[in-house]
């Protein structure tokens, strides 16, 4: 049953919805719990700790900064901005005087931002793919999701299975799923070339 964080966030909470891994169905027993919180009075970002559970906080400023991939928005949260296609069904808690306000909150101009979101994801990863790290399984699907924006022209919650398999095989051993992993990246450097060219 989920609590609200009031011991560890003293700003007033908004909403809180569920992100990270289990919303995306590649959580395992080992996954930790992740949240995004929108609080008021606070003009930042940040995350807050707890054992298995990561807050991530936003004040509304900074959190519209990150739906239009302003650049003063760093790529560790302006990576994640898809999962405001999830949020709604994902939600844990909101504020009553909050939900007409956040539903234009999560609202993205993808038609506008795909680009930015890609070249974001690219930045990102060039420099820790090399590394196996633990979160580069998304690219995975994040792929599936471009792909299925580059052929429908919808930005729509979109995670092919044969994605989701190689993710979860990435996660369980990602050393012997790096080829498909570099697949994954190259198909994104491509989309952001053929943007350029």
């Amino acid at each position: 049953m989920f609590t609200l964080p009031t011991k560890l966030i003293p700003n007033k909470i908004l909403a809180v919805y569920r992100t990270g891994s289990f919303i995306y169905g590649l959580d395992t027993d080992s996954s930790d719990e992740d949240y995004i919180v929108i609080v008021e009075d606070f003009d930042g970002g940040t995350v807050v700790k707890e054992e298995g559970i990561d807050y991530f906080v936003f004040g509304i400023p900074y959190f519209k900064k990150m739906t239009e991939f302003d650049t003063s928005i760093v790529s560790y949260f302006a990576i994640w901005t898809d999962n405001t296609l999830l949020a709604e069904k994902h939600l844990v808690y909101i504020d009553e005087n909050f939900k007409s306000e956040f539903k234009e909150l999560i609202k993205v101009d993808w038609d506008k931002h795909f680009l930015d979101w890609i070249k974001r994801v690219i930045g990102y990863f060039s420099i820790r793919i090399e590394d196996a790290c633990k979160e580069a399984y998304h690219l995975f699907r994040i792929k599936s999701q471009a792909k299925y924006y580059k052929e429908t022209g919808k930005f729509e919650y979109h995670f092919d299975e044969k994605d989701k398999e190689l993710a979860l095989a990435y996660k369980e051993n990602p050393r012997q799923h790096m080829p498909e992993l570099f697949e994954a990246f190259a198909y994104l450097e491509e989309i952001s070339k053929e943007a350029t060219t």
